[in-house]
């Protein structure tokens, strides 16, 4: 269990994002404290779940997740960009919402803080992987830090409050948190498969101490954390306000996972092939020039957003909430759905062709996105269940057989 704590500890750094770090609010604003439990118990559970699923069986050449990795690389590797590029944008809002009300705040504060941000990322990134294990212990422990700071340093108003039972969406019927719960529910059961972070500690880590690991990084150290994030989303529902303390342990949180996902990116046998595809290749390079140009504008998205206002949305729904929902479609529908169609050996679309699998999932999620658009920026509750319903569903619809579907079938059942 001692040899268990660095790596629990890099669990629970990883893994806490701007998503656990701020989905809680807008959830216990929409839904009360509620919305909370709806979000934490999947979340928990489906992340501790990648260590039991991967976990090392005799008989086989590559540890299960090394093996579902180089099987699923393409999806991976955009599951990291994705979620780069969420912590940048996100990082932008809040150093514009709240860097430039403190009292005394410099000019370019928040310039300043996103460039430290992005700098504390390279440097988290260029770290070989012993160090970093160290490094997450001390975030966890600098956010900890953080919270008694907010504590010692609070004014009048606690730093941390319990959001009330219902919320703006609840006050009549907790039906509208039954309808959003499915999509919520899919998405963090499904995702933790597809972190790279994740599944290189379970790669690593040998049993037991691998799932010791788990279960004490995402049953204490991120469970913490997410705590930390409904206590102190009680306070903004209050009057609004973070303290400076919070906003440092969200920046530097956001920070550490961007840094071990662009490492894990840019490691590996994936990245050595990647380079000999770069030499030869224009259209890698294409690709290569988008994806720094879609990073380089998320911060600058993320500063402007809060000025944004866009008719179409309903009253009260902002454009920061907006773009965030946007990002939270990906972890709700789109990665899910790949994992569940595309990934799963023992469903009906196991004995289906890649190509038949792929289409599946193109189709499941042209019917499952607008369900959640419909219900999240609309007052059609009801569409997210049924998007959710068409993702499920999928495997069972493919057409069976295909000239590869045999050998990809045992090779999915190796990975199995």
């Amino acid at each position: 269990m001692l040899r268990a704590i660095l790596p629990a500890c890099y669990l629970a750094a990883s893994w806490t994002w701007v998503i656990g770090m701020w989905l809680p609010v807008y959830l216990t604003r929409d839904f009360g404290w509620p919305g909370f439990v709806v979000f934490a118990v999947p979340n928990v559970i489906g992340a501790t779940a990648v260590g039991v699923a991967f976990r090392p069986r005799r008989g086989l050449a590559a540890a299960p997740a090394q093996a579902f990795f180089e099987r699923h690389r393409g999806a991976i590797h955009w599951f990291s960009f994705a979620t780069i590029c969420l912590q940048l944008y996100f990082c932008g809002v809040l150093a514009r919402e709240h860097l430039t009300e403190l009292p005394g705040a410099p000019m370019g504060s928040v310039s300043m803080s996103m460039a430290g941000v992005v700098v504390l990322a390279i440097i988290v990134a260029c770290m070989p992987i012993r160090i970093a294990l160290a490094a997450a212990a001390l975030v966890i422990a600098a956010s900890i830090g953080c919270a008694v700071g907010a504590v010692l340093t609070a004014d009048e108003l606690p730093a941390f409050a319990l959001p009330p039972l219902r919320g703006e969406a609840t006050q009549a019927s907790f039906l509208p948190l039954v309808l959003t719960a499915p999509a919520i529910w899919l998405g963090f059961l499904a995702c933790p498969h597809l972190d790279a972070t994740i599944l290189r500690i379970r790669r690593d880590a040998p049993d037991p101490t691998g799932l010791y690991a788990f279960i004490m990084g995402f049953f204490g150290f991120f469970l913490l954390m997410i705590l930390m994030t409904l206590g102190y989303a009680g306070r903004l529902l209050q009057d609004g306000t973070l303290s400076p303390f919070i906003v440092g342990h969200i920046l530097l949180q956001a920070s550490f996972t961007m840094g071990v996902h662009a490492r894990a990116m840019v490691t590996g046998s994936a990245f050595r092939k990647f380079n000999k595809h770069v030499e030869r290749l224009g259209p890698a390079r294409r690709r290569i020039a988008f994806a720094l140009f879609a990073l380089a504008l998320m911060p600058a998205l993320g500063t402007a957003a809060r000025d944004m206002r866009l008719p179409f949305t309903r009253p009260g729904y902002s454009s920061v909430r907006m773009l965030y929902d946007s990002f939270m479609a990906l972890y709700a529908i789109v990665f899910p759905a790949y994992l569940w169609i595309c990934t799963v050996p023992k469903t009906p679309a196991a004995r289906s062709s890649k190509r038949a699998r792929l289409t599946g999932f193109g189709v499941a999620c042209m019917i499952a996105l607008p369900g959640l658009a419909l219900g999240v920026i609309g007052p059609f509750d009801w569409a997210i269940p049924v998007g959710v319903g068409a993702v499920l569903v999928t495997p069972w619809l493919l057409p069976r057989g295909g000239a590869h579907a045999s050998t990809e079938r045992a090779e999915a059942a190796q990975i199995a």
